[in-house]
């Protein structure tokens, strides 16, 4: 509860109002997906694909409520393709440092 009411007090200069919304909603889709995940399947592109296809949640998250409320995000200026694209690749890469982090600390106890 500290981080998610951290997200919710706007001290940290979001510009967006509904981005804290979107990163508690980032949080849920991770749990949901690696919760989907067998615990056998620990394999480090997996966990990856699966670390992406979360972080891709953000521009749909964008373009579903651009679509309530008739507000359509900045990231789409350059079309409709190239935000995912981009999600896509750093949420891949962020999820791959993160779980080599992981494993390498591990490695060291």
């Amino acid at each position: 509860m500290g981080a998610g009411g951290l997200l919710l007090t706007g001290v940290l200069g979001f510009s967006n109002p509904l981005m804290p919304v979107m990163y508690l909603l980032l949080g849920i889709v991770m749990d949901v997906m690696f919760a989907m995940m067998n615990k056998l399947s620990s394999n480090i592109f997996i966990v990856s694909l699966a670390g992406a296809f979360s972080w891709m949640f953000l521009p749909f998250a964008r373009l579903s409520f651009g679509g309530f409320t008739n507000v359509i995000s900045q990231s789409f200026a350059q079309g409709f393709f190239f935000p995912f694209l981009t999600h896509f690749i750093f949420g891949y890469l962020g999820a791959l440092a993160g779980l080599g982090l992981v494993k390498l600390l591990d490695k060291q106890k």
